[in-house]
């Protein structure tokens, strides 16, 4: 189904972007809201191009009152807030085994951990094949994977993680 989605999203040859984890740490504050990428023109024509990334976030943990989870503005990819705190977004609950898809563009921030625990998220961000993330990976490589590794893959991940060449 992710393929599929992905397919019809951002077109049959996208890519793996990156792949990270983010960690909240125990007690760590509600971050600010931001969205992964400003947008490819910096100017209103930016609402409407189609989507170019999708990150999936899948949480190591549950994702919930006490953890903390990613609070989102469903739609400002389209009609970005000029302050989203006045409004109230999500704040989805999500357990273990779900996950969570949103285009880059999305206003969001990840909200306090009030467990003693870290909050560890995997994050996947799909792109079109042209799509760089300048933004977020000046100074370090979003794919961390050797070229050992990338040879003994299939054509079809060979295909999805082409874009880990530019980092060996």
């Amino acid at each position: 189904p992710l393929t599929s989605f992905c397919d019809a999203t951002l077109g049959q040859d996208h890519i793996i972007n990156c792949f990270t984890c983010v960690i909240s740490k125990p007690g760590a504050t509600q971050q600010h809201t931001h969205t992964d990428f400003s947008g490819l023109f910096g100017t209103p024509l930016d609402m409407f191009a189609p989507s170019y990334a999708i990150n999936l976030f899948i949480p190591l943990v549950p994702l919930n009152d006490i953890n903390g989870t990613t609070q989102m503005w469903p739609g400002t990819h389209k009609k970005p807030l000029a302050s989203p705190e006045e409004h109230d977004g999500i704040l989805p609950n999500v357990p273990l085994g779900s996950a969570v898809l949103m285009d880059y563009r999305v206003q969001h921030r990840g909200t306090a951990n009030l467990s003693d625990e870290m909050r560890p998220i995997l994050t996947i961000a799909y792109s079109r094949r042209w799509f760089i993330d300048t933004s977020n990976f000046a100074t370090v490589a979003p794919l961390d994977l050797s070229q050992e590794q990338f040879e003994t893959m299939d054509d079809r991940r060979i295909a999805l993680f082409e874009r880990a060449k530019l980092y060996f």
